[in-house]
Protein backbone atom coordinates (compact mmCIF):
# COMPACT_ATOMS: atom_id res chain seq x y z
CA UNK A 1 0.00 0.00 0.00
CA UNK A 2 3.49 2.40 -0.18
CA UNK A 3 3.05 5.15 -2.26
CA UNK A 4 -1.22 5.18 -1.67
CA UNK A 5 -4.31 7.05 -0.17
CA UNK A 6 -6.64 4.71 1.57
CA UNK A 7 -9.72 5.54 2.56
CA UNK A 8 -11.36 3.07 5.00
CA UNK A 9 -14.97 2.62 4.45
CA UNK A 10 -17.11 -0.30 4.16
CA UNK A 11 -18.92 -0.27 0.89
CA UNK A 12 -19.96 -2.82 -1.74
CA UNK A 13 -17.23 -4.46 -3.18
CA UNK A 14 -18.58 -4.54 -6.64
CA UNK A 15 -17.75 -6.86 -9.96
CA UNK A 16 -14.00 -6.64 -10.57
CA UNK A 17 -12.82 -4.44 -8.24
CA UNK A 18 -10.93 -2.19 -10.66
CA UNK A 19 -9.76 -5.26 -12.99
CA UNK A 20 -9.95 -3.88 -16.65
CA UNK A 21 -12.21 -3.68 -18.69
CA UNK A 22 -14.69 -5.78 -16.91
CA UNK A 23 -15.09 -3.04 -14.30
CA UNK A 24 -15.47 -0.23 -16.78
CA UNK A 25 -18.05 -2.55 -18.58
CA UNK A 26 -20.07 -3.03 -15.76
CA UNK A 27 -19.80 0.90 -14.59
CA UNK A 28 -21.36 1.95 -17.92
CA UNK A 29 -24.64 0.29 -16.88
CA UNK A 30 -24.97 0.60 -13.13
CA UNK A 31 -21.90 3.11 -11.94
CA UNK A 32 -19.96 1.69 -9.09
CA UNK A 33 -21.11 -1.54 -10.18
CA UNK A 34 -17.41 -2.84 -10.69
CA UNK A 35 -15.95 -1.71 -7.23
CA UNK A 36 -12.32 -0.39 -6.87
CA UNK A 37 -9.03 -1.78 -5.46
CA UNK A 38 -10.10 -0.01 -2.12
CA UNK A 39 -13.72 -1.24 -1.71
CA UNK A 40 -14.37 -4.14 1.13
CA UNK A 41 -17.07 -5.49 2.92
CA UNK A 42 -15.16 -5.35 5.96
CA UNK A 43 -12.63 -2.41 7.22
CA UNK A 44 -9.37 -3.10 9.15
CA UNK A 45 -7.67 -0.08 10.51
CA UNK A 46 -4.24 -1.32 11.33
CA UNK A 47 -0.75 -0.99 9.13
CA UNK A 48 2.37 -2.37 10.08
CA UNK A 49 5.59 -0.32 9.15
CA UNK A 50 8.72 -2.34 7.34
CA UNK A 51 10.29 -0.74 10.59
CA UNK A 52 8.58 -3.38 13.09
CA UNK A 53 5.53 -0.60 14.20
CA UNK A 54 2.08 -0.86 13.47
CA UNK A 55 -1.13 1.45 14.49
CA UNK A 56 -4.66 -0.07 15.08
CA UNK A 57 -7.08 2.63 14.77
CA UNK A 58 -10.01 1.83 17.26
CA UNK A 59 -11.91 4.75 16.34
CA UNK A 60 -14.90 3.77 13.99
CA UNK A 61 -15.30 6.66 12.25
CA UNK A 62 -13.92 6.73 8.24
CA UNK A 63 -10.36 7.36 8.02
CA UNK A 64 -8.37 7.72 5.68
CA UNK A 65 -4.51 6.13 5.47
CA UNK A 66 -2.34 8.32 3.39
CA UNK A 67 0.88 6.47 2.19
CA UNK A 68 2.36 8.50 -0.42
CA UNK A 69 4.98 10.06 1.80
CA UNK A 70 8.16 8.40 2.13
CA UNK A 71 8.40 8.60 5.39
CA UNK A 72 5.75 8.96 7.08
CA UNK A 73 1.89 8.32 7.21
CA UNK A 74 -0.66 10.15 7.85
CA UNK A 75 -4.09 9.85 9.20
CA UNK A 76 -7.07 11.43 8.84
CA UNK A 77 -10.48 10.49 10.77
CA UNK A 78 -13.57 12.49 10.39
CA UNK A 79 -14.02 13.02 13.97
CA UNK A 80 -13.52 15.08 17.19
CA UNK A 81 -11.31 12.03 19.09
CA UNK A 82 -8.94 9.18 18.39
CA UNK A 83 -8.01 6.27 19.94
CA UNK A 84 -6.47 3.82 18.74
CA UNK A 85 -2.52 1.59 19.69
CA UNK A 86 0.83 1.97 18.63
CA UNK A 87 2.51 -1.51 18.63
CA UNK A 88 5.87 -2.69 18.17
CA UNK A 89 8.04 -5.90 18.07
CA UNK A 90 11.22 -7.72 16.95
CA UNK A 91 9.67 -8.59 13.97
CA UNK A 92 6.31 -7.55 10.91
CA UNK A 93 4.87 -10.88 12.53
CA UNK A 94 5.26 -10.00 16.36
CA UNK A 95 3.48 -6.25 15.60
CA UNK A 96 0.47 -8.34 13.94
CA UNK A 97 0.68 -10.92 17.07
CA UNK A 98 -0.09 -8.00 19.33
CA UNK A 99 -2.47 -6.61 17.40
CA UNK A 100 -4.20 -10.06 17.18
CA UNK A 101 -3.90 -10.38 20.43
CA UNK A 102 -6.59 -7.49 21.41
CA UNK A 103 -8.50 -7.57 18.29
CA UNK A 104 -9.37 -11.45 17.96
CA UNK A 105 -7.72 -14.69 15.95
CA UNK A 106 -9.66 -16.76 14.15
CA UNK A 107 -10.31 -20.22 15.50
CA UNK A 108 -7.82 -23.14 14.72
CA UNK A 109 -9.73 -25.11 11.92
CA UNK A 110 -10.76 -28.33 12.69
CA UNK A 111 -8.59 -31.49 12.29
CA UNK A 112 -10.03 -32.75 9.53
CA UNK A 113 -9.24 -29.86 7.03
CA UNK A 114 -6.49 -30.87 4.63
CA UNK A 115 -7.07 -34.90 5.03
Amino acid sequence: MKGRRLPLFLSEQGVGRGLQPLTAFLDLFSPGAGGDWHTTYTRVPFYVSNLKRGLALESLEYAVFDMRAKDSVTIELLATEMTGRLLTGDSPLDVVQSYTAFAGRMQPLPGWVGS
